[in-house]
């Protein structure tokens, strides 16, 4: 009898650790995330908002934006990587796409909720779709009209 509870202990185990796998990730697209103020275009704009902080440790609010490579320090690395890019576009469903899977359902829309009202940091940085360093209705209103969108 022991062994058979271990075997169901064991398979409840893996059944568990399936579901935690399965839950979406904060991981917008690397376009995504290098466009910090979330207008639609890596810029000469987002250029400067890294190097306007660069060197700082675990930004919050408006600066988490610029930590691109979320490593919780600003510095060349992130801003090589938005200067490599800049020009290029980035459509508002790629950026209300946080799970980074494609298209913008109710995973995104959960993730928002989740940080609803939350000052901007490295962990919910995915979810201020406005780049202004605060997740509120203005996030919420910019997902309007793109549920389903894919890029």
């Amino acid at each position: 009898m022991k062994s058979f509870k271990k075997v169901l202990v064991l398979t409840f185990t893996v059944i568990g650790l399936a579901i935690v796998i399965s839950r979406p990730a904060l991981a917008l697209s690397r376009r995504a995330l290098l466009d910090i103020n979330r207008d639609g275009v890596i810029s000469l704009a987002d250029k400067k908002a890294v190097q306007d902080n660069l060197g700082m440790v675990n930004p919050t609010g408006v600066n988490a934006l610029a930590d691109v490579n979320q490593d919780g320090t600003i510095s060349g690395q992130d801003l090589s990587a938005v200067v490599k890019e800049i020009g290029q576009t980035v459509s508002n469903c790629e950026i209300a796409d946080i799970t980074n899977d494609g298209v913008f359902n109710y995973d995104d829309l959960n993730i928002v909720g989740n940080y609803y009202f939350q000052e901007t940091n490295s962990v919910n940085m995915m979810a201020d779709l406005t780049g202004d360093g605060f997740i509120d209705i203005l996030d919420l209103a910019k997902m309007g009209g793109l549920f389903g969108c894919t890029w």
